[in-house]
This record gives C-alpha cells, sequence and structure tokens, in this order.
C-alpha cells in the first residue's frame, strides 16, 4: 500500500497518478483489468484502467464497470462476484453483466470513503482465470482503497479547472447559507446583506476633497531700485511689517560722494554764469545757464535716489520671502527681488482639485479647510473661481481651485498647508465610495478595447 502510495505521489497530475497506480496494483495482484472511477452527479465515472492511457473508446466495458462500482458505492460495502461462503447478501445486477459480457471470472469492488462516512469512489479489481480474492487479496485491495483513495481524491481536486472549482466553492458556501446549522456564516452574509442593501439605497453627502494652501489676496515684490550694496537687513521672510517699516537701507555713500560732487559743479558754474552777465557775454551767460540746469537735474536725480535708500514695507503684511541679513555687502541690480510681502487679513484659498472631481466643482459650492497647522479647528470657504489651466505633479493633473473664507483669524499665514473638502451634494452611498474604481475600469477596458 505504501508503495502504491508513492507511485501515485510522484505523479504530478492525477490522470497519470491514477492510471499508474491501476497498473501497478494489477500487476502485483494478478489481476486482468483494475479500474479507477469517482462519483461525478449520482453516479460513479470510471477515469482510469490499467494498461491504458485513456478511457475513450471503450464504452461498453466502462459502462459496465461504471455500473458495478455505482452497486458498491450505493451499499456502501465491498463486492466480491461470485459471492464467497458467509458474504453477506448484496445486489450485484451489474456484476453478473459485467462478468457476463467481459468474461470475467471474478470481480472484487471497493468503494472510496470520506472521513464523513460518504463515498467519493470506487476501485474494481478483474481476474479473468485463476484463484478468486482471498482474504488476503481483500485486505490488502481494502488497504490499498482506505490509503490511496483520498490521495487521488485530492489529485482529482486540484486538477481541475479554475472554474470548476470556484463554482464548488460557491455551492458549498450556498450550502452553508441556506441549509442547516452553521449560525456563523449566516449572521456574516446576512450583514454583508444588510450593508450592501444600505450602501444600494442609502444617499449621504458627498465631498471632493482636495489639498490645498493658503496665499495672499495680493503678494507685492519689493524690489532694488538701482544698482547698490546691501547696507542692513531688518526684517526677513516671516517678520510681520507695519506700512512704512523700514525693511533694508542700500549703501548710499557713493551717491552722497556724487551729489556733492554735482552741487560743488552747480555753484561753479552758476558763479560763473553771474560773472558772464556781469560782464555782457550773453552767449557764455546761456552756455553756463545750461550747464547750472543740467547739474540741478542730476541733484534732482540723486535727491530721489537717496530717498529710496531707505526700502520700507508697502503695507500691514508678512514678509512671504527674503533674508538678506547674510548678504550684507553683496551687490545687487537695479529691480533685483528683494522681498516679498503679503497681507495679514485677505487670504486666497487655492485647492488642487485632481481631474477626475473638477466636474464636479461649481461656484457658490461651500467647503471646510482644516490646516496641519491647527488640525484642531475647521474653516469655512466659499468656492468663487475655477481656473481652466491644469499643473501636472506626480504623474496625476490638477487644476487650482480659488475660495474665500467667510472668516479670517489672527493665527493664519500665508503658505500653510491642509485638506479641503467642497460639499458636492447628496449621492447614494455606494457610488461615493465606489466611483473612482468604476472609473478606473472604465478606462482600462477602453484603453484595451480594440
Amino acid at each position: 500500500a505504501l508503495d502504491l502510495t508513492a507511485v501515485a505521489l510522484q505523479e504530478e497530475r492525477f490522470q497519470g497518478a491514477a492510471t499508474a497506480v491501476a497498473t501497478e496494483l494489477a500487476t502485483r495482484l494478478s489481476c486482468d483489468r483494475v479500474a479507477v472511477g469517482f462519483v461525478r452527479g449520482k453516479q460513479v465515472k470510471v477515469r482510469a484502467l490499467s494498461h491504458s492511457s485513456a478511457v475513450q473508446g471503450k464504452m461498453n466495458l466502462v459502462r459496465a464497470i461504471g455500473e458495478a462500482m455505482d452497486e458498491s458505492v450505493d451499499q456502501m460495502a465491498t463486492l466480491v462476484y461470485p459471492a464467497v461462503e458467509g458474504q453477506e447478501n448484496r445486489v450485484m445486477k451489474a456484476h453478473e453483466a459485467l462478468a457476463r459480457e467481459h468474461g470475467d471470472a471474478t470481480i472484487l469492488t471497493i468503494p472510496f470513503v470520506a472521513r464523513d462516512g460518504k463515498p467519493f469512489g470506487a476501485m474494481t479489481l478483474e481476474r479473468s482465470e485463476g484463484e478468486p480474492f482471498d482474504e488476503d487479496a481483500q485486505g490488502l485491495a481494502d488497504s490499498v482503497a482506505a490509503l490511496l483513495g483520498p490521495v487521488l481524491e485530492e489529485k482529482r481536486r486540484n486538477d481541475r479547472l479554475i472554474v470548476v472549482k470556484a463554482g464548488e466553492s460557491l455551492w458549498r458556501q450556498a450550502k452553508k447559507v441556506f441549509g442547516p446549522r452553521h449560525v456563523a456564516v449566516k449572521l456574516v452574509v446576512g450583514g454583508l446583506a444588510i450593508l450592501a442593501a444600505v450602501l444600494t439605497f442609502a444617499k449621504g453627502d458627498y465631498r471632493v476633497t482636495a489639498n490645498t494652501v493658503l496665499k495672499g489676496e495680493i503678494q507685492r515684490v519689493i524690489t532694488a531700485p538701482y544698482p547698490g550694496y546691501i547696507s542692513t537687513a531688518r526684517v526677513r521672510a516671516g517678520d510681520v511689517v507695519k506700512v512704512g517699516q523700514v525693511m533694508c537701507t542700500l549703501d548710499d555713500r557713493d551717491m552722497t560722494l556724487e551729489r556733492l560732487k554735482w552741487s560743488s559743479q552747480r555753484e561753479q558754474h552758476l558763479l560763473e554764469f553771474r560773472k558772464a552777465m556781469a560782464k555782457g557775454e550773453i552767449g557764455t551767460a546761456n552756455a553756463l545757464k545750461e550747464q547750472v540746469r543740467q547739474a540741478e537735474a542730476q541733484l534732482d536725480l540723486l535727491d530721489k535716489q537717496l530717498s529710496r535708500a531707505s526700502i520700507v514695507a508697502p503695507f500691514d503684511g508678512i514678509v512671504v520671502t527674503g533674508d538678506l541679513s547674510q548678504s550684507l555687502g553683496a551687490p545687487v541690480e537695479r529691480g533685483q527681488v528683494l522681498f516679498e510681502v503679503a497681507p495679514l487679513d485677505d487670504y486666497r484659498v487655492v485647492l488642487e482639485v485632481d481631474e477626475r472631481d473638477v466636474n464636479e466643482i461649481r461656484l457658490t459650492q461651500r467647503g471646510t479647510l482644516i490646516l496641519n497647522a491647527f488640525p484642531e479647528e475647521r474653516m469655512p470657504f466659499k468656492v468663487e473661481k475655477v481656473t481652466p489651466v491644469s499643473i501636472a505633479r506626480e504623474g496625476r493633473n490638477y487644476f487650482n481651485i480659488e475660495a474665500r473664507f467667510d472668516r479670517v483669524t489672527p493665527r493664519l499665514r500665508p503658505g500653510l498647508e491642509g485638506t479641503s473638502k467642497v460639499e458636492v451634494g447628496r449621492r447614494n452611498l455606494f457610488w461615493i465610495y465606489a466611483h473612482d474604481l468604476i472609473d478606473w475600469v472604465r478606462l482600462w477596458v477602453w484603453s484595451w478595447w480594440p
């Protein structure tokens, strides 16, 4: 029996294992033919014959053997034909027909019985001549059936198509749900059914979630008014400034010297102009007068540049960018950005809405923002603008949606980030939780559809 088990386990597929076992058993027990069958529906179907790789083409023989196996399985007993002394009276019409039609002298059929007592197949051994199956042969055959039956059944079940396995599994679970016992399974399925009904028919608030950043309503850029050098830096990014507060100063020594030069030139030209007028040299006086005007124009220009050497805040706000404390003495060019200042009492709420949800956003819709810095505070807002320009990030496209706060708290600062939820309306709960997956499947099917 162990040797036959090893023969069965050496084969990867069920058909090869069943044929090898039948052939080996026929050789060891001097049988003309050994057949192995398994229950399919309400009848036993012959799956393997000894010394034969296939059972097709032997329909009459296979049918007769299958009927003999049915007799053994139906009666849940080992049948020996012809009957031996001491054997219980059993129905063996199919065995008699098998022996008569195919010339078998002795037939032994043993059922395969599972642990729960239900038969799942049978094994039929045939001898055309020689001695009948004695007690030793029957004992060996019973041992082989008890040991090999479950092994071959497991191989048969594993060798089926996955569709068949899935169908059987569903049928088995259905019997647990609608049949007796298995209270836990019924409770779980009932709960899932109730949940499915709630998701299908109930409605909830659908909200679009988006990453959000605060930006100032206006953001003024402070630039260098003329080429020069950084003299002092009194504020940096994050500082709150008042209107007119000095933010930094530029070195004005060169311009001061330049002003002294033009001032002395003006006085010199003015003195020479007066001398020319006293002598009556009108032409020379007119030329000197133009030189005086030129010097005065240069002085006006230098005065205006000196007045802008101190860069002041244009309004009350916060310095968003800019730190010149580490650049004292560094040269700057005219128009170079030094600071960016945003107001503290007026903000834009900029939502980055995924392109899959942007069609749900409408003007005047309400929403709520929770900032990472203040997770305990919910801030309501209203959508005011849907921009048609998209931005790409991390392989996804987003649209900027602008909104306004209903009220502004003093703790807010430009650049704070958080998460917003825009209230779209009432939708089916199943749609709320599954529409992303459904849309993804639609796009995937469309992309692969010819």
